[in-house]
């Protein structure tokens, strides 16, 4: 897995993860939020098929890589701050 620094203490500011859990339906409201429209169709699906990567993945750090990386497969348009 390709390490990702600092990732997880952005997506825990951003609220979409938790002690190394990823929290979807939080997730869901913050593309609401922070997504122009004509991008949260596909960061919606992109959630959606991400949500479960890091099920098994005890480190946080590395859950959280996880996620970034699963989410920057799965969007083609992938921004993050």
């Amino acid at each position: 897995m390709m390490r990702t620094p600092n990732v997880n203490c952005i997506l825990e500011m951003m609220r979409m993860m938790k002690k190394g859990k990823f929290l979807y339906e939080v997730s869901l409201k913050q593309v609401d939020i922070l997504m122009p429209d004509d991008y949260k169709d596909e960061y919606k699906a992109g959630l959606a098929a991400c949500e479960d990567a890091a099920v098994n993945v005890k480190n946080n750090c590395e859950a959280a890589g996880t996620i970034f990386n699963c989410l920057r497969g799965q969007v083609t348009r992938f921004v993050f701050p």
